[in-house]
């Protein structure tokens, strides 16, 4: 369906974290294509080359009982916490990377809600494949 249709921008369809019941593509309607994907290697710094030079990729983690809680900060659970605490898989994005106080963090897109974390994102502990962060990451390659 992407493929074929494009994806709009999220300026122009909203994700609200609700069930819609129709969809709401418009043919008129500036779309961004994806001609393909790639699965990108367990490579932290690799893939925050591919976020610089490509843009965001989706990725999967186990998520723990406290990423539920999350307010702020970095988010750095323990290698205990993931293994024994673990609610699941969950899909997310990483949208960006930095350093906060010397310490380096993947800046993460969820889709619970812009009222969950920092209005809808959080910091997430970048080198250290945190719940397995690193193991399944997709970048997609754009055009039509």
């Amino acid at each position: 369906f992407v493929q074929q249709n494009g994806l709009m921008k999220e300026e122009q369809y909203p994700y609200v974290g609700a069930h819609q019941n129709s969809c709401l593509l418009k043919q008129e309607t500036e779309r961004v294509f994806i001609q393909s994907h790639q699965m990108l290697s367990a490579n932290e710094e690799a893939i925050a080359d591919w976020v610089a030079a490509n843009g965001p990729v989706t990725f999967g983690m186990n998520v723990t009982k406290s990423m539920y809680s999350y307010r702020s900060g970095i988010f750095a659970p323990s290698k205990t916490d993931c293994e024994q605490h673990s609610m699941g898989s969950h899909a997310l994005t990483f949208v960006g990377y930095g350093t906060e106080n010397g310490q380096p963090f993947w800046l993460v897109k969820n889709s619970w809600g812009t009222y969950w974390g920092q209005a809808g994102y959080f910091k997430l502990a970048r080198g250290q494949n945190a719940c397995g962060a690193a193991n399944s990451v997709v970048g997609p390659i754009m055009g039509k």
